[in-house]
């Protein structure tokens, strides 16, 4: 899939997330990784104000990674491919 921003973002199978359809400029662009993978491809945060999801907010720096959240496990992790990012984890 490309995002209104020009992300690009690939679903493992049984993944599901949530975002706009156009994200406002200027403001942070927020996507939630519902469960399930998901790797993106995307431009720095510092154009966009950064990205988050529900356990783990991730401050992209021209970068490609993935997202692993599937509801059966209880950690989600994130993986650095390229690039930067810069992630704090909040415990529910």
């Amino acid at each position: 899939m490309v995002l209104a921003d020009g992300t690009q973002g690939w679903l493992n199978s049984d993944s599901q997330i949530k975002y706009p359809v156009r994200f406002k400029s200027g403001e942070t662009r927020l996507l939630e990784l519902v469960y399930g993978e998901a790797y993106f491809e995307v431009s720095p945060s510092t154009n966009h104000n950064g990205d988050s999801n529900k356990v783990q907010q991730i401050n992209v720096v021209g970068t490609a990674f993935n997202v692993k959240a599937y509801q059966e496990e209880a950690i989600v992790t994130t993986t650095l491919v390229e690039g930067k990012v810069h992630v704090n984890y909040q415990e529910e």
